[in-house]
């Protein structure tokens, strides 16, 4: 077929049997082009003319040969096997529920959440001295400096409760009477046990008007919740206390009512009106403000003043005020407090440095600590402040709360008739 119009194309083409006149350029082109797709169009003909003929083929040899004098067996089908009977364990018994799901089952108003933090030391005390009576070997003592056990109950999304108890062993020293008239105080083996209601209050945070917050807390001052929550990981009976509960001059905890808020992005204000500490005035009722301020993410200032009647008629003033570097692992804080009004007008300040060192290993983090200090409890008197060096390392040991930290004190005093102290600290530490 092929050959056949390959020929008659051919024919068309020869100028001796075609008796019309020789056609022009273009119809010659024309032409061509209509020949290329009348064998375009002839070779898919043929290819798809090949494809029928392989699937007749194929058809053809799958096909069983039939026997013309032998009949196909036909066999009736097998019948299905019975399916196995399935294995029926009994349920297995439902895991305890939680305590917390308990509680937020029961009373249906919340989630409760249940935190610890445990402290074991083991100290040595030294002291350096003039009187030859007071033994300066070191004195090695244990003591639990903090125990403390705290619940917090949400109810909804805005009002919370908590309760933290804390027990501790009292830490105390012994007067020694000189030969030569004078008298030294001696550390001594810490001895009873102190129980105290450190938080016990209810918070309620509105839409926008700040949170609320009725019971005895935390007074906020300074910087003391940046610090006392680990920020600046000290060990020992006092080091851990922000210094200005150390020195006296600011209870670790105030009945009353506060409120918090932010203005705008940058300035947070705090605000408390709480039981005085002078229970003998005509209004035992001390105020309390702190502003801090975030100029930029990595620095806060605060300033905080505690004013109230104090003994005779006289106005007590308490203040604190602080700057504070947080950026990435590195911390520092300096700050400066004193009161007056109440007794003796004192004045003091501090300086603070940690790093958080993350290994990855047993250790998850490391942070060193260093703290440097200087009191004077009466600006009145001469020759009666002291100065103080801390130094820790604090371990955190993978994720499971316990921490060790080993510390060193000392506290120089300006008198050269009193003793130096040194202290040294090893501490185990569980947070849950």
């Amino acid at each position: 077929m092929s050959w056949l119009v390959l020929s008659g194309l051919a024919l068309a083409e020869d100028p001796e049997t075609s008796s019309e006149e020789e056609p022009s350029e273009l119809q010659q082109i024309e032409e061509k082009i209509r020949i290329a797709e009348a064998l375009i169009r002839l070779a898919d003909a043929e290819a798809r003319l090949a494809e029928m003929e392989a699937k007749e083929a194929k058809v053809v040899t799958d096909e069983p040969a039939a026997s013309p004098t032998e009949p196909a067996e036909v066999s009736p089908p097998e019948p299905p096997e019975p399916p196995e009977p399935a294995e029926v364990s009994p349920p297995e018994p439902p895991d305890p529920p939680d305590v917390v799901v308990v509680r937020e089952v029961v009373a249906g108003l919340g989630d409760t959440r249940i935190g610890g933090d445990l402290r074991v030391d083991l100290f040595a005390d030294r002291l350096d001295n003039l009187h030859p009576e007071v033994a300066e070997d070191p004195s090695l003592a244990f003591v639990i400096p903090v125990a403390r056990l705290s619940v917090d109950h949400d109810f909804g999304q805005r009002a919370s409760a908590r309760i933290e108890l804390q027990l501790a062993q009292d830490q105390t020293s012994t007067s020694l009477d000189t030969s030569d008239g004078a008298s030294v105080a001696v550390p001594a083996a810490p001895s009873g046990w102190s129980a105290e209601l450190l938080d016990a209050h209810l918070a309620y945070a509105t839409p926008r008007g700040g949170t609320f917050t009725l019971g005895n807390a935390r007074l906020p001052f300074g910087v003391v919740d940046s610090y006392e929550g680990g920020g600046f990981p000290l060990p020992g009976p006092a080091l851990y206390l922000p210094v200005v509960v150390g020195e006296g001059l600011l209870p670790q905890r105030s009945l009353g009512l506060g409120w918090n808020g932010g203005l705008g992005e940058m300035v947070r204000l705090d605000v408390n009106l709480t039981n005085s500490s002078e229970p003998e005035v005509e209004i035992p009722k001390d105020l309390s403000l702190r502003v801090a301020v975030t100029p930029i993410e990595a620095l806060t200032v605060s300033a905080s003043v505690l004013a109230g009647p104090g003994t005779g008629g006289a106005t007590k003033v308490g203040y604190e005020g602080v700057a504070f570097v947080h950026a990435g692992p590195n911390r520092a804080l300096v700050e400066v407090y004193g009161r007056q009004g109440l007794g003796p007008t004192s004045l003091g300040a501090a300086g603070h440095l940690a790093r958080d060192f993350e290994t990855g290993g047993a250790a998850s983090r490391v942070t060193p600590v260093v703290r440097v200090s200087w009191f004077d409890p009466d600006q009145d008197t001469p020759v009666d402040h002291h100065t103080g060096a801390a130094l820790a390392i604090d371990t955190a040991w993978s994720d499971s709360g316990v921490s060790t930290n080993l510390g060193y004190e000392v506290v120089v005093p300006d008198d050269v008739d009193l003793a130096i102290e040194h202290r040294a600290v090893l501490e185990c530490r569980l947070q849950f």
